[in-house]
């Protein structure tokens, strides 16, 4: 009995032993781990003093060269046409809206500013026009509730509220000095020799309730920035670049004698955006647009190429959830017929969400149909054309929400409106007094994705976008196959036009098919 309870003592003592010892080497493990994170960062402030490189900004490649029409065809039909048929008549806009700048404004001007603002149109009905959106909206709103703390920063981020912990606690370096090496590895090493963790993790907790992407995040960085350095635009793009590189981002920060720069890595395409390519590697580091400056010609720039080990993260552009930016929304009056009857009602939309798309940067095609309306957008169609649609087959479904698309709005290119190629997504179509072919394809796919179970695909020919959708009970008209199913074409844009009816120049195009989410 005593050789087991010594037997039994001794395991006793060997595992507290275990136990003792175990907790020694985590801990030393720790601070070897904490050693390499501040090895690491010395190592790259040493590589930034001395690694850059100089080299050409190549312009943005344009998504399409070829010109979309200033005026649209009409089909000859025999049959009577489908009511509404008419196209809107438009006086064009004289004078392109100019980019707006990203200052917020108090009330809207004839200069540039945030939101787009729209010239006096003439409406397809008669009715008033909308009001500039005013932005950002200083009430606090109960969708982006924060609570205060003392060591908070609060900011305004499209209309939402937003609050940052733990920067206040920080004294945060600033460029100091001329744009060279030394200088930008002198903001970094100070950058990390301080207790960021907190501040970091604040931000992230940010982006999360804010559904922000990860554009959405650079964005919200950007302008937390300006509550920090205010008009020292050097400073923020260096705490942007710094705060993106520890929160995992594969992200580059540039300079040339006149400004700073900040290059993000994707795997999606930015279109009319500059961008920088290194003499060894192929890819792009696109130079991100958080000014209008940003999309001028740059010329030259330095930049490195090694980058810190642990930021490997792309940037994703894709806008599967929407952000949620405030509680404040605008109105739209639309109309359409209903057996002939005249109908008008409010589309109700999201004000900071048409101040952040109309800052986006123009991506594939394939994001714009696939990022959902806003919940206050979606329930404001659903409760005027759910009772419209009930008891109403597949077919009259897509006619009638064919013929909506077809003159919701006028028709314009955006070289005229905007002055740029300004792809809209869907809750931007109906706020705008014009669109062209994409923003109505964009529009068209969502109306059917939301009120039939029909599958539908976008349609990218030369200069043109439309649609297609799988109408098993239509045998005859134009169609497309695409995976080995038939999907009928409706054009949004040509006016007037029936399922199954295509742009005579197109017919004999095959276009590239853009699967839709």
């Amino acid at each position: 009995m005593k050789k087991y309870l010594v037997a039994s003592l001794f395991l006793f003592a060997s595992v507290i032993f275990s136990q003792k010892d175990f907790e020694e080497w985590k801990k030393q493990q720790n601070q070897e781990y904490q050693k390499f994170k501040t090895e690491q960062d010395k190592q790259f402030a040493e590589f930034l003093k001395k690694n850059w490189v100089k080299g050409d900004v190549n312009a943005g490649k344009e998504k399409d060269l070829t010109p979309k029409p200033k005026t649209l065809p009409k089909p000859k039909v025999n049959e009577p046409a489908k009511e509404p048929v008419k196209e809107p008549v438009k006086e064009p806009v004289k004078e392109p809206v100019k980019e707006p700048v990203k200052e917020p404004v108090k009330e809207p001007v004839k200069e540039p500013v945030k939101e787009p603002v729209k010239e006096p149109i003439k409406e397809p009905v008669k009715e008033p026009v909308k009001e500039p959106i005013k932005e950002p909206v200083k009430e606090p709103v109960k969708e982006v509730e924060v609570e205060e703390k003392e060591d908070a920063l609060s900011v305004i981020y499209y209309n939402a509220p937003a609050s940052v912990s733990g920067i206040k606690k920080i004294v945060l370096p600033l460029l100091k000095g001329d744009r060279n090496n030394d200088n930008i590895s002198a903001f970094f090493s100070a950058f990390v020799t301080l207790n960021y963790e907190p501040a970091i993790k604040s931000l992230l907790n940010e982006k999360k309730r804010l559904n922000l992407n990860d554009w959405g995040y650079l964005t919200f960085l950007y302008k937390v920035s300006e509550g920090i350095y205010g008009d020292k635009k050097d400073s923020r793009y260096l705490f942007t670049w710094v705060t993106l590189l520890k929160s995992g981002y594969d992200v580059r920060v540039g300079y040339n004698d006149k400004r700073m720069f900040l290059l993000i890595k994707t795997d999606q395409n930015l279109y009319a955006t500059p961008y920088f390519k290194f003499s060894d590697d192929e890819s792009k580091f696109y130079i991100a647009g958080l000014s209008a400056e940003d999309k001028s010609k740059v010329g030259q720039m330095y930049s490195y190429k090694e980058n810190l080990k642990d930021a490997t993260k792309k940037f994703d552009i894709s806008l599967d959830k929407y952000p949620i930016l405030g509680s404040e929304t605008g109105t739209k009056r639309l109309n359409f017929l209903d057996n002939g009857k005249g109908v008008s009602f409010d589309f109700v939309y999201s004000k900071g969400l048409i101040n952040f798309y109309f800052d986006y940067p123009q991506t594939n095609n394939s994001i714009y149909f696939s990022t959902p309306f806003s919940k206050e957008a979606e329930k404001s169609l659903r409760d005027v054309f759910t009772p419209v649609l009930a008891g109403k087959t597949d077919e009259q479904k897509v006619d009638f929400l064919l013929s909506f698309t077809q003159t919701a709005t006028g028709y314009q290119i955006d070289q005229e409106q905007f002055n740029r190629e300004k792809p809209m997504f869907a809750e931007e179509t109906l706020y705008y007094d014009f669109t062209d072919c994409e923003d109505r394809s964009v529009l068209f796919a969502h109306l059917i994705q939301m009120f039939t179970n029909l599958k539908v695909v976008g349609l990218d020919y030369p200069g043109h976008i439309a649609t297609a959708v799988e109408l098993k009970s239509v045998k005859n008209g134009d169609s497309v196959t695409y995976k080995g199913r038939k999907f009928i074409i409706c054009d949004a844009t040509y006016i007037g036009a029936g399922i199954g009816e295509c742009m005579t120049e197109f017919k004999n195009v095959t276009p590239e098919i853009i699967e839709i989410n």
